[in-house]
């Protein structure tokens, strides 16, 4: 009886890995795949992959077009305010995971994790250049996956919600 027992509690639990939830976000918008994001907790500031979309067809491979002519061929991360839309791609970097730990720690963003209050674009920007590196910097006027994923309420005026784009793919 214990044996069946333990077989049957062991059966059952087996399929709860396959309903972990695949991470939130990872696709293309507007021409740029993303992926693997991370917060910076309460800062209302994610990072994720980054790079120029390239769709295979076979033999064949087709570019998506980049939202901006600097972004064609790019590959590294974003960086993103999510209040206000204001975004530092940032080419060659390693992990988002990594890069939001290395911006968290900066003096520009260390008080505001530590409160877990929305950090200043301004503040986002300097933590970059001083972590990061020079970026290019961007302004989104649609919220970004992360953004609705982890900073829902942080959109700014008249930018068009996540769920409203038509410029999101697979």
């Amino acid at each position: 009886m214990r044996l069946a027992l333990s077989a049957l509690i062991v059966l059952t639990a087996a399929p709860a890995g396959a309903l972990t939830p695949l991470p939130p976000c990872g696709g293309v918008e507007a021409g740029m795949r993303t992926g693997f994001p991370a917060q910076i907790e309460g800062t209302g500031i994610v990072v994720e992959d980054y790079s120029h979309n390239i769709t295979a067809h076979g033999d064949l491979a087709e570019a998506d077009t980049p939202p901006v002519a600097a972004l064609s061929g790019f590959t590294g991360l974003r960086i993103t305010h999510c209040a206000s839309g204001r975004m530092v791609a940032v080419a060659g970097q390693g992990r988002s995971y990594d890069a939001a730990n290395a911006l968290a720690a900066t003096t520009f963003l260390r008080e505001a994790v530590a409160k877990k209050q929305p950090a200043t674009a301004a503040r986002m920007k300097q933590a970059v250049k001083a972590a990061l590196g020079k970026g290019i910097e961007l302004r989104e006027n649609a919220e970004t996956c992360a953004c609705n994923t982890y900073f829902p309420d942080l959109r700014a005026k008249g930018m068009t919600p996540y769920k409203e784009r038509n410029d999101l793919g697979q």
